[in-house]
């Protein structure tokens, strides 16, 4: 559990920083993303589950509270989509009216990965309420976590690899020099 809940918050503090970089490090944006993260920290450590060891077969999940697993994996939801729109916000209001290629793969990684968050945590919370049985409770997590994982990981590669490009003019500030050979 330990692990599955550290992708979790580490995927939902990949989207923050990057969220925290645009507002230029905002102490009070800084102040609510700390206590939201602390707050799902707080719901996933209460996230609690028990299971037996059967001989030849392992571990096996024997009681959850699926209703508030289910509350934690809608925390999430929500807390990425509170990440998402702030984002988006400050992109559309700072970037995107000038047609920036860096704030068109921010958009464009920024909604992808809201769309498998949306999506993934919406199958899980669905399986989770309708409390199938201990096991699918007890696992219905990792392909959460694997796909919340690999979008946060795609958001930061394309982002390194449009930043990288050298010959896109779009990233570079369009500087004029003087007579004097001075910035403007």
């Amino acid at each position: 559990m330990f692990l599955l809940f550290s992708s979790y918050i580490l995927s939902t503090a990949n989207l923050a920083i990057r969220m925290v970089a645009l507002w230029s490090f905002n102490k009070y944006l800084m102040a609510l993303l700390s206590i939201l993260i602390i707050g799902e920290i707080i719901l996933m450590t209460r996230a609690k589950m028990s299971a037996t060891l059967v001989p030849d077969v392992g571990c096996v999940p024997t009681k959850s509270n699926h209703t508030f697993l289910g509350a934690v994996h809608l925390y999430l939801m929500g807390l990425d989509f509170v990440i998402f729109g702030l984002t988006m916000w400050k992109i559309e209001v700072r970037y995107l009216r000038s047609q920036m290629k860096l704030a068109m793969a921010l958009v464009r990684d920024g909604v992808l990965y809201i769309l498998v968050s949306i999506l993934v945590n919406a199958a899980t919370v669905t399986m989770e309420f309708l409390n199938l049985s201990d096991v699918l409770n007890g696992i219905s997590g990792i392909p959460v976590a694997v796909a919340l994982t690999i979008a946060a990981t795609r958001a930061v590669r394309n982002l390194h690899i449009q930043a990288n490009r050298s010959n896109d003019s779009s990233l570079v500030p369009q500087h004029t020099t003087s007579s004097c050979g001075e910035l403007d």
